[in-house]
């Protein structure tokens, strides 16, 4: 009939226009008067496959098949149906039928490609992607398939070939670059990656993903200000996208902005609440500024959420640690050792070395962390040149070049180091505090580098640059620490040494630097590293410390006037319901005396002053020292009468510090590297009366030097003699050990040999 070709020829052109309403009426007018017309059955169809309309679609597609059995469109377009309805068995039924029919049928062979791929059957995916490309060389649709096929399946350079080929044949979709980019930095090609995500906005200025994936990768690069940037104009666009309020307040606590940090993660929560990861990056930020209970209630949250988080379990531990809440401590202890056991990711080591004394499972959580989070870059591009040097160059990567515990003890050993024989460089990924330490630090090394703002990457540029031969990694799982520079093995030797004490699990580096006391040869297989033994002690100190000449009265230190002061400074998350059980049973041994203690925050004050209450004891007894400057704290330990080490991990820094000012520490020996520092420190000092093996001998040695006043003054006496005698505090002798170590180092990887323990 001339009047239905009419409004046919008018229905499509509506149908080019994407005007379906008006086409429809058309063609539903048409099927009133000719419920069999080809054309309006087959067209209507894909009007309501275009609606979603599945059961409309398919029903008005059967007809169309009954009338023309061979219209492969009609198959394809069933299939379609048929997968979106739950059907698969139909779906790939009509796809096989719509390629019977049309062998070269391009879009059937690529929508086939699409089931198999959605239902993760890469291998005929692809080979179907590549046949709808065998017969359309330009079909754009494949190629950007097969794309994201490779992207899911991590072969990042096919990936990136097909995508170019989509861009070759329209270079106008932004889509395509925005994926390019999220390959190239995967593979950190971050500039090359930044530049595909500036044609994506280029092209079309209103995805907010292309600003939130461009963000990550500024941030990934430490480019924090631009990050900032982008994420804002994500937000812009699109105010509802809780990933990116989550990753601005990843990018605010890093900079130190924890605040504004905890404001996006609560936008990011009020969006979704119901994803775990907010509330962890939230408890982190809480932790990082000592709100230790809210960040239980969030870690708490986190997992409630999602049982399986990674990490969260250790860092809610060591939340609870900080604050001294024990509620279900052990508990939740046993729960991450047999997680690690069991090779889930479950606790940071740093935080837990405070509670587990054991050491292959200490290595096994080092392993867990460090594989998961600071893989070994393999086919490095650092090619290690063998040069001929008069100089052994040493290079110190740590993030706390200032009035800090690691550089506390190595500053002295920075300005002992000989010149003639060895170049030090600083590499900072910390900041300048303008502190007298600051100032003896700058001036001790050759060279300081910054590489607070560079990326990983371009950092392990730098180290390699400046051809280091040994790089010492100072920071390990602690402070800014920056692991995944050595990942890209930049120097030829590379080192653990101080700021961790415990192994990194990884072979990427080489040595770590301890003694036979911290690692006994029968714990030698607890060390992915091999073992350099230095003499004496592996730790290091500066005879430089200054003690103030303030002399302070007990009474404006809060302290009773004739009690026996029993002291331990040591960071509120090494004091375990263990090691205070020890002290509660000392302090009700010895009646006339006090425990002294830092006042870390007040939520430990609090907890702490009600668990000293459970166990029958005044909380008067505890008194709790503020903080003040480093030169004061030293000069109040001589109103203390004797320091009570903590186990699993002893005082490091903090037992040095007491030492030097004349105040003997009292360790119990430990199962691992950090709770055997102790031994180590006191050993070198000729004070093994003040080592103790096991709880009850600790208990009775500190009430008997407590009730021994001339023995205890005895041992003062003796502390003061050695301390500038013995090994401890002598760094011009620490740093003659330290070099011997970096030369036995250098001299076998000079000579090609493997590396083995070294014994200095």
């Amino acid at each position: 009939m001339p009047e239905i070709k009419f409004n046919l020829s008018i229905a499509l052109g509506l149908l080019k226009k994407n005007d379906f309403a008006n086409a429809r009426k058309i063609y539903e007018n048409i099927l009133s008067l000719n419920p069999n017309n080809f054309d309006a059955l087959f067209y209507l169809s894909v009007i309501f496959l275009n609606f979603k309309d599945y059961i409309s679609a398919s029903n008005l597609l059967k007809k169309v098949i009954l009338l023309r059995p061979d219209y492969a469109s009609a198959y394809n377009n069933l299939a379609i149906c048929c997968e979106n309805l739950n059907d698969p068995k139909n779906a790939i039924k009509n796809y096989n039928l719509a390629i019977n029919k049309k062998k070269n049928f391009s879009e059937a062979h690529n929508n086939i490609g699409h089931f198999f791929h959605k239902r993760k059957l890469f291998d005929q995916a692809i080979s179907s992607y590549k046949k709808a490309i065998s017969y359309n060389k330009f079909y754009l649709e494949a190629y950007i398939n097969l794309g994201h096929l490779f992207k899911e399946i991590k072969k990042f350079e096919e990936a990136l070939e097909n995508y170019d080929l989509a861009i070759k044949i329209n270079p106008n979709i932004a889509e395509v670059y925005n994926n390019k980019g999220n390959i190239l930095a995967e593979i950190s090609k971050f500039e090359q990656a930044i530049k595909n995500y500036d044609l994506a906005i280029k092209i079309k200025p209103s995805i907010a993903g292309c600003y939130y994936n461009k963000g990550n990768v500024l941030s990934t690069i430490r480019q924090f200000e631009e990050a900032l940037e982008n994420y804002n104009l994500a937000i812009k666009i699109n105010p509802n996208i809780a990933e990116v309020y989550n990753h601005k307040g990843n990018v605010l606590s890093k900079t130190k902005n924890f605040l504004e940090a905890i404001e996006n993660y609560n936008l990011a929560i009020k969006i979704n609440p119901n994803f775990a990861g907010f509330y962890f990056n939230k408890a982190n930020v809480l932790k990082e500024i000592g709100k230790f209970e809210d960040a239980i209630h969030n870690y708490e949250k986190a997992q409630l959420l999602d049982n399986k988080i990674e990490f969260c379990k250790g860092n809610l531990l060591h939340a609870k640690m900080l604050c001294c809440n024990w509620s279900n401590l052990y508990e939740l202890y046993n729960e991450i050792f047999n997680d690690v056991n069991n090779g889930k990711y479950s606790a940071s080591p740093f935080g837990y070395q405070a509670i587990c004394d054991d050491e292959s499972n200490l290595q096994k959580c080092a392993q867990l962390f460090s594989n998961k989070n600071f893989p070994e870059i393999k086919n490095s591009f650092f090619i290690k040149k063998k040069l001929k040097k008069k100089k052994i160059k040493v290079g110190y990567l740590c993030g706390e070049f200032r009035e800090q515990a690691t550089s506390i003890l190595m500053t002295e050993v920075w300005e002992k180091h000989n010149k003639e024989y060895f170049e030090i460089l600083a590499f900072d990924s910390g900041w300048d505090d303008k502190s007298l330490r600051r100032k003896r630090i700058v001036n001790a090394f050759d060279k300081i580098i910054d590489i607070s703002n560079l990326s990983d990457l371009d950092s392990a540029k730098s180290i390699y640059n400046e051809q280091v031969d040994i790089l010492v990694n100072l920071n390990g799982f602690f402070g800014n620490a920056r692991p995944i520079v050595f990942s890209y093995k930049p120097a030829k030797i590379q080192v653990n040494y101080l700021g961790f004490p415990g192994t990194m699990g990884v072979n990427y580096i080489d040595y770590i630097i301890c003694d036979k006391i911290v690692v006994p040869p029968d714990s030698k297989n607890f060390y992915n590293e091999k073992i350099v033994y230095l003499p004496n002690t592996y730790q290091p100190n500066d005879s430089k410390r200054v003690i103030s000449k303030r002399s302070f009265s007990r009474e404006e230190l809060s302290l009773p006037d004739n009690a026996f002061v029993f002291c331990c400074f040591n960071n509120n998350y090494k004091i375990t319901p263990n090691m205070f059980e020890i002290w509660a049973t000392l302090l009700n041994k010895v009646n006339n005396s006090v425990l002294w203690l830092l006042e870390g925050n007040l939520e430990a004050v609090k907890n702490l002053k009600k668990e000293i209450e459970i166990r029958g004891i005044d909380s008067s007894r505890l008194i709790f020292a503020k903080q003040m400057k480093y030169e004061d704290h030293l000069a109040r330990h001589r109103n203390a009468d004797l320091f009570l080490d903590t186990l699993p991990c002893n005082a490091h820094t903090t037992a040095s510090d007491s030492l030097w000012a004349g105040l003997p520490v009292l360790t119990c020996v430990g199962k691992t590297f950090p709770g055997r520092v102790g031994a180590s420190l006191l050993k070198s000092l000729d004070l093994e009366e003040l080592i103790t093996h096991s709880d009850h001998e600790y208990i009775n040695r500190a009430a008997e030097l407590a009730f021994n006043k001339e023995k205890l003054i005895l041992i003062k006496d003796r502390l003061n003699s050695n301390k500038l005698k013995k090994p401890l505090f002598n760094s011009e002798l620490f740093c003659k050990n330290l070099e011997m170590a970096f030369q036995i180092m250098f001299e076998k990887s000079d000579l090609g040999l493997q590396n083995e323990d070294i014994l200095v």
